[in-house]
């Protein structure tokens, strides 16, 4: 565990602020030519897969990475009415027990912010 702190603790940096826009990129389909998003999507939208998650997305993607002290996210979906979300988030400093509470947390947080405008708007506090 020591090791994986210190090698968490110089791993790349970024900001969410960074990865959201990556995200708004991916998601508004306008940057890159559609090769680059064919190819792109292949990657990060193995959640598409699933007939059911295509019933109500047009399309969604997620690139995620952890460490035992570290935690971060970031998604980008398109719902068929067109609604455009693109969030990040990032922790750090976890003891392990906390990120594998929040791991268990995620699906149900990220599924409730795509589908309720009401959870949606206690989020901007």
């Amino acid at each position: 565990m020591r090791m994986q702190k210190l090698w968490s603790d110089r791993l790349p940096a970024s900001t969410t602020l960074e990865y959201t826009k990556l995200c708004s990129i991916l998601n508004e389909r306008k940057y890159f030519d559609k090769d680059t998003y064919r190819i792109l999507s292949e990657e990060l939208e193995a959640v598409m897969e699933n007939p059911a998650n295509q019933s109500w997305l047009d399309h969604a993607g997620m690139k995620g990475g952890s460490t035992a002290f570290g935690l971060t996210k970031a998604l980008y979906a398109t719902l068929k009415d067109g609604t455009r979300f693109a969030m990040t988030y990032f922790f750090d400093g976890l003891t392990l027990p906390e990120n594998l509470k929040l791991q268990g947390w995620m699906n149900d947080f990220e599924l409730k912010v795509l589908t309720s405008q009401d959870f949606r708007n206690q989020l901007h506090l």
